[in-house]
């Protein structure tokens, strides 16, 4: 019988009577009037906007759509992952190429043919080769480096988007690289306080974001109702269908530095 009466509020309300069940008592008391909008309707003068359509209302005031809109995007073709080269780091500053493998093989850094001096330096190989248990690299033709001086490093196959048309809200691709866990945790407010909203994010997981705040000059996110994430675990992408200036044919290439992020656009579209 409990279950009926707490499923009657929701049946009669509509006919414009209000009827409220005490938890205490089980009791009920009606109250004539006016009754309360559903969500999704906007308030007139036909219902009175309380409870959960005075909460989706006050959120889509902040551009919070509930429920959250889907994206409107679709996965790459994999295939686009695939390339005939692979990648390294290289480990050490001034690093030796030499110009052939049996130079490399011998090691004699005076034989090197230039070296890459640079703190942060990637190269591709499309060629290596094991001899005596010891691996070597063809960084370009008759380029070799060896395996004590570059790392081997798998990129990501992480592609992105392709969006069906341009959001209307900034988004972004969580990130956990810099979270102990694999994942992150939003908060309910921007700032220091520990206050988790036990909601957890996957790495590329996208979120939309609705505002922006900074708080001890770091800026924060808003990606959901009382849901925020540091800046640093979020790559965000801000729309602009406007054309920079000099593009006439309506596609550009955007790259956000700062972000870490590139957007392509396309007969003004993302």
């Amino acid at each position: 019988m409990k279950k009926h009466l707490l499923l009657l509020p929701l049946l009669i309300t509509f006919l414009g009577i209000t009827t409220i069940v005490h938890a205490a008592s089980g009791k009920e008391t009606r109250q004539e009037g006016i009754p309360l909008c559903p969500p999704g309707i906007l308030p007139s003068s036909d219902c009175r906007p309380s409870g959960a359509a005075q909460v989706v209302n006050a959120y889509a005031q902040q551009g919070i759509d509930l429920p959250p809109a889907p994206f409107p995007v679709q996965k790459p073709d994999p295939s686009l992952t695939y390339t005939n080269v692979r990648y390294a780091q290289v480990r050490y500053r001034n690093a030796p190429v030499y110009g052939s493998l049996e130079d490399a093989i011998e090691g004699d850094e005076t034989k090197a043919i230039r070296k890459i001096d640079a703190a942060f330096s990637y190269v591709s190989y499309s060629k290596d080769t094991v001899v005596d248990g010891a691996r070597f690299y063809e960084i370009a033709p008759n380029n070799w480096m060896t395996a004590n001086d570059v790392i081997r490093v798998t990129p990501p196959y992480f592609q992105g988007y392709l969006f069906t048309q341009t959001p209307d809200h900034a988004f972004g691709w969580v990130l956990t690289y810099l979270s102990p866990n694999s994942y992150v945790e939003s908060k309910r407010t921007p700032g220091d306080a520990e206050d988790y909203t036990g909601h957890a994010l996957k790495n590329h997981e996208l979120v939309w974001i609705y505002d922006t705040v900074e708080v001890n000059g770091e800026e924060w996110y808003l990606i959901g109702p009382d849901e925020w994430l540091p800046q640093g675990v979020i790559a965000a992408v801000f729309p602009n269908p406007t054309p920079p200036a000099g593009v006439t044919a309506g596609r550009w290439i955007e790259v956000n530095l700062f972000e870490q992020t590139l957007a392509v656009y396309d007969n003004y579209e993302l």
